[in-house]
């Protein structure tokens, strides 16, 4: 694998680890390049702090890349987890057009990080992913056969949208897809952007970060609105847990609810009391490694136990 970034992202870099904070997690971490169908995806690996008891394959939201959730992924390495945390194409330090991708591509980049994860560290993985990234999470953990469980921080369902805005925008976006495909819409106009963090400090950094892609094309946006697989995602393939901020007003709990009452199979629901929507992985970090870390031993006792002659 080659570890070695291009000159002018690894200066990016450097600025997005300085925003958050970051220094003494990412010093912790591996970078690797992937290759996949067409380019290559960006990898932040951590390795397991001592007995190694699961592997997760960790996604993130709306316009991000993998190390802004550094702090995370590193603590949870440290509770015994191998960590591989992707840049989707059209993201942070992996190729393609920044922000232009489908849901396919998105599939082949977590079913390539999957099959590394493996590979490497051997085990059951576990696809973990935040925000925008928990339907890819949900998406995953349908379609690909290389994850043993799913855990959606935040998730939605593309035909039940969260707001009215959201039921205007998806017929909208497949219209312009059709007609203007590469057509960039700020992603600021997707949601409301204030709801991110409970922080303002984290707020000015996420919107000051150098590496989050804040135009998606057209094609992008309706890739994943019109997304209805064979499988329906609420017909659960393997375990999945879905954690939500009690305050989370990006992916509410409210709507949450109606997602986990419309999932059928081995589920779970878990609220973060007083958080927001990326309350668990900053403010209430503490109360969402213990949601994952007891959710993921489960799923291994669980797993250990039917394979049992």
């Amino acid at each position: 694998m080659n570890t070695r970034l291009q000159p002018e992202l690894d200066h990016l870099e450097a600025r997005a680890v300085a925003l958050y904070g970051i220094a003494e997690a990412v010093a912790r971490r591996q970078r690797e390049r992937l290759a996949v169908a067409g380019g290559e995806i960006h990898l932040d690996v951590y390795s397991p702090e001592g007995e190694q008891f699961g592997t997760v394959v960790f996604v993130g939201g709306l316009s991000s890349h993998a190390l802004m959730y550094a702090g995370f992924l590193d603590a949870l390495s440290q509770r015994g987890y191998a960590v591989v945390a992707l840049d989707l194409r059209g993201h942070g330090r992996s190729s393609g057009e920044r922000g232009d991708f489908s849901i396919e591509s998105v599939i082949e980049d977590l079913t390539a990080a999957a099959g590394y994860a493996r590979e490497r560290f051997g085990g059951a993985v576990t696809v973990l992913g935040s925000s925008l990234g928990g339907f890819f999470a949900l998406v995953g953990a349908n379609a690909i056969r290389g994850f043993d469980a799913g855990i959606s921080h935040g998730v939605l369902l593309p035909e039940l949208p969260i707001s009215a805005k959201d039921r205007r925008l998806a017929p909208l976006a497949r219209l312009l897809a059709r007609l203007a495909p590469r057509l960039r819409l700020s992603t600021r106009l997707l949601t409301d952007w204030s709801g991110v963090a409970e922080s303002p400090e984290l707020r000015a950094a996420i919107q000051s970060d150098p590496l989050m892609a804040w135009r998606y094309t057209t094609r992008a946006i309706a890739s994943g609105s019109s997304y209805r697989p064979a499988r329906p995602l609420t017909d659960l393939r393997v375990p999945h847990l879905l954690i939500v901020g009690e305050h989370d007003r990006m992916t509410p709990l409210d709507y949450a609810r109606q997602v986990y009452a419309r999932m059928s199979g081995p589920k779970e629901l878990a609220v973060v009391p007083d958080a927001g929507h990326m309350g668990g992985l900053v403010e209430h970090r503490d109360e969402m490694l213990a949601l994952v870390d007891a959710f993921l031993r489960r799923v291994a006792g669980e797993g250990s136990q039917r394979e049992e002659p």
